[in-house]
């Protein structure tokens, strides 16, 4: 029993002795971190208070404002002029919105454009026109669609575009049918005349309608014969 208090009072002891140990050394610690800090805090207050007063007061004045009103000036009157790339729409003096029948000449237009420029003419938006189509003149450019091209186009309004090496022009013509000459009268119809088949006697229907009647008759007798053949056997 003795022995066994004994062994919990050294054990009890031992306890002891390391928690104060433990204490000793968290408290060394401590001391260490807060002697550290103490010691970085120190200098980085002197560096950062000296320095941020004499160097960022002197330039802020003179270098920001200097070069602010040059450059925002200077393109100002670039953006006024206006693009020099943009096509130019000539106009159609002449010959926009014209019809054409068929027996008329050649469809002219006159447009307000250098004759130099000229590059060709499209029709509803398609490919160009070959050389025999139309021709061109000068003055200032006259372009007229020949006859006999513009008959092989619909029945309806289309649209003829004019390419420029500057530009392009634009107009639309109407090509209506022929109207009926009022000179010209319809031609008499004539009534069909008879031909010898219509003439000749029909023999072969003729001769199935007699064999027709023939048969006929010959079933009639038979019947009849028949019903009197009965009658005398009873």
């Amino acid at each position: 029993m003795r022995n066994r208090r004994s062994w919990i009072a050294v054990f009890a002891a031992a306890v002891l002795l390391v928690t104060a140990c433990l204490s000793l050394m968290v408290m060394a610690d401590t001391a260490d971190g807060s002697g550290a800090t103490g010691s970085d805090s120190a200098p980085s207050s002197a560096s950062e208070s000296a320095p941020s007063s004499a160097p960022e007061s002197a330039p802020s004045s003179a270098p920001e404002s200097a070069p602010s009103s040059a450059p925002e000036s200077a393109p100002s009157d670039d953006e006024s002029e206006p693009p020099t790339d943009t096509p130019e729409v000539y106009d159609v003096i002449e010959g926009d919105g014209a019809v054409w029948t068929e027996g008329d000449g050649d469809l002219a237009f006159h447009i307000d454009a250098p004759f130099e420029d000229f590059l060709g003419v499209m029709i509803d938006g398609g490919e160009y026109l070959a050389g025999e189509d139309y021709s061109v003149a000068e003055g200032s450019t006259i372009v007229s669609l020949k006859s006999n091209y513009v008959a092989t186009l619909s029945v309806s309004t289309h649209t003829v575009d004019f390419a420029f090496a500057g530009g392009n022009s634009s107009a639309t013509f109407t090509v209506n049918q022929k109207s009926a000459s009022p000179t010209e009268a319809p031609a008499p119809t004539k009534a069909p005349s008879k031909t010898s088949s219509d003439t000749a006697p029909k023999t072969a229907d003729d001769t199935l309608i007699a064999l027709g009647a023939a048969l006929v008759a010959m079933l009639i007798l038979a019947v009849i014969s028949w019903k009197r053949s009965r009658a005398t056997k009873e």
